[in-house]
């Protein structure tokens, strides 16, 4: 803690770019993560100080050496990035889709396992779709990221996981889900549209239609894992589906019209 007070004081200081950027290039080949991680948590809050630029910087500069770094060296910087993504999302996800659209779709187990999969991208993922805003800009990425087939040890960040995941009334506001629905069901539209994309949508509706949600909360060395109940809506409609749990028709008095809801997906019906 007085490590971060420290060093946030520094970076308050007219040289504090110099600084950063001095610093990041004289810790990244030694300590790269704890240098990255350090300099985000001293800067928190100061979404538009000298670690934020220069972490842009470096990031930027890892885009364009893409094509030229081996998959294992990808899958090491991903890592490096989970402390960062409050600081520059937007910078972090088109660097996951640089790196998508390196890997082979429909990658078989043969394929290199050393190329970044979903336990690389996950928990930048996962991070990023909690931010206000963000959900929707992280769908049409684990989209990308189910093409190639990439595995993950932990359940939590396989794509379905992740869809159920920026849907979840316990860490989403309204909006943020009415946007990544409206986003899936424009794309399932598609005739042409993989299945993946159809399991996608059926996950987030599975996820809205839940009596419970999963949640995780974790305090100093303590971890749990459970269900809690969010108090039902009547329905909610996004781009003319509905997701409801009444079966029954009913009618409303203010447009008087009359429509029918089903359990799980469906049209109005006047």
């Amino acid at each position: 803690m007085l490590g971060d007070v420290c060093l946030w004081s520094r970076m308050t200081e007219s040289d504090a770019e110099q600084f950063v950027r001095e610093t990041l290039q004289r810790w990244l080949t030694i300590e790269p993560q704890k240098a990255l991680t350090n300099l985000a948590a001293a800067s928190q809050g100061d979404e538009a100080g000298a670690v934020r630029k220069i972490v842009q910087e470096l990031i930027w500069k890892w885009s364009a050496e893409a094509k030229s770094i081996s998959p294992y060296e990808r899958s090491a910087r991903v890592k490096l990035l989970e402390h960062t993504i409050y600081l520059v999302p937007d910078q972090v996800l088109d660097l996951i889709s640089v790196y998508a659209a390196l890997t082979p779709e429909s990658r078989t187990e043969s394929t290199d396992k050393r190329v970044p999969d979903m336990d690389d991208y996950g928990p930048l993922l996962a991070g990023i779709g909690r931010l206000p805003g963000y959900a929707v800009r992280v769908a049409p990425i684990v989209l990308a990221l189910t093409k190639r087939n990439l595995s993950s040890s932990y359940d939590t960040y396989k794509p379905k996981r992740l869809f159920s995941s920026i849907v979840s009334p316990l860490s989403h506001g309204k909006e943020d889900i009415k946007h990544v629905v409206e986003y899936l069901y424009e794309q399932c539209k598609n005739p042409n549209v993989d299945s993946h994309v159809a399991e996608a949508f059926i996950a987030c509706a599975t996820e809205l239609l839940s009596a419970s949600h999963e949640y995780t909360d974790s305090y100093e060395d303590t971890f749990s894992i459970g269900h809690r109940v969010v108090r039902a809506v009547r329905c909610h409609r996004v781009s003319g589906v509905y997701f409801g749990a009444l079966t029954e028709a009913s009618s409303s008095p203010k447009s008087g019209t009359s429509h029918c809801y089903y359990r799980g997906l469906g049209r109005a019906r006047p």
